[in-house]
């Protein structure tokens, strides 16, 4: 599987978060017995923040990198409904027109 993801990170000494977004690759396993979907071995492919440099990005890929390294349990019902939401947004998208005059 290929995803995006949004993240918030707060850094050492601040109060406020600092909100990006990560994209993925992950191998997902299911079992619909425990409605539970395990996403494993998961890649971090590019990360992406506000105002970061290059070198921020290295330091936040690593942090997301490192938190995603452990196997993540979802519902799988939820994790169902959460891609038929995606499927609608992508075909509704498709189907705007922006043409300028």
């Amino acid at each position: 599987m290929t995803g995006r993801a949004a993240v918030a990170l707060t850094a050492k000494g601040k109060t406020e978060p600092v909100f990006g977004a990560f994209w993925f690759t992950a191998r997902i396993e299911t079992d619909q017995s425990t409605d539970t979907a395990t996403f494993r071995d998961a890649k971090v492919t590019k990360v992406r923040w506000p105002n970061s440099t290059p070198e921020l990005e290295a330091r936040f890929m690593k942090i997301v990198e490192d938190a995603v390294r452990r196997p993540l349990q979802h519902s799988l019902s939820r994790f169902s409904a959460s891609l038929e939401d995606a499927e609608r947004e992508r075909k509704s998208m498709a189907e705007l027109k922006n043409d300028r005059r």
